[in-house]
């Protein structure tokens, strides 16, 4: 549970509800396969974000993440929070 004390527009609500979860697998030898939920209730519609990807890499150390993310639900900026966005894309990050 978040509570936002200072939000703008003051019609939004000040306490959001999220949950998740999320699954990793190695694969081969530094290479490990994932997936991942996340729903976050913000009073109006959920949102929900799908991941799913590889890590080339120590899971818990150093490594690239390749993924592709699926998204559904309100924008997440709040001068847009009534547009309903769904997107999907593929995702590069480096673990230091």
């Amino acid at each position: 549970m978040i509570y936002v004390y200072h939000i703008d527009p003051r019609n939004l609500p000040k306490f959001l509800g999220y949950a998740g979860t999320e699954y990793h697998k190695e694969i081969f030898h530094s290479v490990s396969g994932y997936g991942a939920y996340q729903l976050t209730a913000t009073g109006k519609r959920p949102r929900h974000e799908i991941q799913a990807g590889i890590k080339i890499g120590n899971w818990y150390g150093r490594g690239v993440l390749l993924s592709y993310i699926h998204y559904a639900g309100n924008n997440i900026h709040g001068e847009y929070h009534e547009l309903n966005d769904e997107y999907s894309g593929f995702s590069f990050n480096i673990d230091f």
